[in-house]
């Protein structure tokens, strides 16, 4: 099974208990940072279980016979010959075609990126190549790059998930990856504004975007931000149908994807209300004066009048207004 814990630091980790010969058994507890690491992981256990007669250990798989031209647990149409002669990209290629329709937008773009990366590098390894030392070797070049451990974490996840793919279905004997250890990530203190903080910012945004300005969107956007919690693409993807002005309330239905340029379902999978304040009731209802009544425009847009991507917004306006401000990050 995989449930959900939350560890002594507030973070989230989803945990696997399965036994290793059915209940009476030792049982094996796992976390993960991902729920997809965690439900990898039980399926290559419950394929060792049952296909392999128990969990492997190291010694086990490294004094695997070959019997009859098959590896032994192998499928007996998977030969040692053919598994040796697989390449590792082509791996990833079929891992990433048969689980994309499983990623977010933006797991789908970065995994993308770093199999053209590994494409580069890795074009003629074999698959049978690929282990716990090949892992930890990246690990090392990656962090020698400069990078953080965080980004280093995210390619040797993808390499851990394609290898667990592979061993699901077969094509390999099994998950070397088992056991690897992944970077420990520096926890950075969250930092928020005081009533205070955020009461100077919105005072200086008022004053920059004042009412009779074209841009007086942009403080709205801070003020419903401040009063609602909502996510930046549930921001840009707001229309006037999703206002409940009457009782007050917004209607969180969508929000607006920057990668995919369309929208998608809130992040929860659920819409949702959140309250709305009288002065930004009054606010929303200017925005919405000025213009032509139109319930399926977003509230929020371009001089283009398309929704408004949220990179650009970050880095040409938040980002001046931040430094302009000179208040705390």
């Amino acid at each position: 099974m995989i449930k959900k814990v939350v560890i002594p630091t507030g973070e989230v980790r989803w945990e696997i208990r399965v036994y290793e010969n059915g209940r009476g058994s030792r049982r094996i507890f796992k976390r993960f940072e991902k729920k997809s690491d965690a439900q990898d992981c039980l399926d290559d256990l419950k394929y060792q279980r049952r296909n392999l007669g128990g969990f492997k250990t190291k010694t086990q798989s490294q004094n695997t016979e070959i019997q009859g031209g098959t590896e032994t647990g192998l499928a007996p149409s998977i030969s040692a010959e053919n598994a040796t002669k697989r390449f590792f990209i082509s791996e990833a290629e079929m891992w990433f075609r048969e689980r994309e329709l499983h990623f977010s937008p933006g797991h789908k773009k970065r995994a993308k990126a770093v199999i053209e990366e590994f494409r580069k590098r890795f074009s003629e390894l074999e698959i049978s190549k690929v282990n716990q030392e090949f892992l930890y070797l990246v690990q090392r070049e990656e962090i020698a790059k400069g990078l953080s451990n965080s980004t280093v974490n995210r390619k040797t996840e993808i390499i851990t998930a394609i290898l667990s793919h592979s061993h699901k279905l077969g094509r390999i004997e099994r998950n070397p990856s088992l056991g690897f250890r992944k970077l420990r990530k520096s926890s950075k203190e969250m930092l928020f504004w005081s009533m205070e903080e955020a009461g100077s910012f919105l005072s200086f945004a008022n004053q920059r975007y004042s009412k009779k300005s074209n841009r007086r969107w942009i403080y709205v956007a801070y003020l419903l931000a401040l009063n609602t919690g909502l996510r930046a693409g549930e921001i840009w993807g707001l229309k006037s149908s999703d206002l409940s002005l009457d009782r007050n309330l917004i209607h969180v239905r969508r929000q607006f994807d920057r990668v995919l340029n369309k929208m998608r379902d809130p992040k929860s999978k659920r819409a949702r209300v959140v309250p709305c304040s009288e002065e930004l009731k009054t606010e929303i209802l200017a925005i919405l004066g000025k213009r032509k009544p139109n319930q399926e425009k977003t509230i929020f847009q371009s001089l283009r009048g398309k929704p408004v991507c949220h990179d650009n917004f970050s880095d040409r306006v938040f980002q001046r207004d931040m430094r302009d401000w000179g208040g705390k990050r």
